[in-house]
């Protein structure tokens, strides 16, 4: 009986999704808040005031108060560039379908909200089981033999197979249902 009203509660929940209005005012507000909020816990996880923050990434205070207003809404692909180079993190800009978004849009964690630098993420790490491997790049292509080979751009370009010193992971390919091997060359 628990589980079905959870299944009624959330089928209404996601219907409200066929309704334009409500898709688009639901997308922009967690676009601005989402924002605004990873910018502030950039800020603070680096222990600056927004003055500090500002001449960091070369603009002024009242414009990373402006940046850190959920409401504002204005912020450029450039001034996140700008951000995201000053912190030495990375940013992602994609268009998703709304099954995607509303799972990322779900985790407001502090580790969602506000990813390490390129040096923290690169500090070895003991990996939990939840954590997914880090793939530094791949593409693959099969050999007259029949055996996949993969090309990983972090080991200059070389030509790898699926080596047992290496994690393997199975993962869907396509339409079609196929599987493919993938090589993992570390974790984090």
């Amino acid at each position: 009986m628990i589980l079905a009203k959870l299944v009624t509660a959330l089928d209404r929940n996601l219907r409200k999704f066929l309704r334009k209005g409500y898709r688009d005012g639901y997308l922009e507000a967690n676009v601005r808040s989402g924002i605004a909020l990873q910018i502030r816990a950039l800020r603070e996880k680096a222990g600056m005031s927004q003055g500090d923050f500002a001449e960091n990434i070369g603009t002024k205070q009242s414009v990373v108060s402006r940046l850190e207003d959920p409401q504002y809404g204005r912020v450029s692909v450039n001034t996140l560039l700008r951000i995201a180079q000053a912190r030495d993190v990375a940013l992602l800009v994609r268009f998703v379908d709304y099954p995607q978004f509303l799972r990322v849009a779900a985790d407001m964690s502090p580790s969602a909200l506000c990813p390490d630098d390129i040096y923290q993420s690169l500090k070895p790490k003991e990996r939990s089981s939840d954590q997914s491997p880090l793939v530094l790049g791949l593409s693959s292509s099969y050999s007259n033999s029949g055996v996949e080979t993969y090309f990983l751009p972090a080991l200059g370009g070389r030509k790898a197979p699926v080596a047992p010193r290496w994690e393997s992971w199975m993962l869907p390919m396509g339409d079609q249902g196929r599987s493919s091997q993938l090589a993992i060359a570390g974790s984090r």
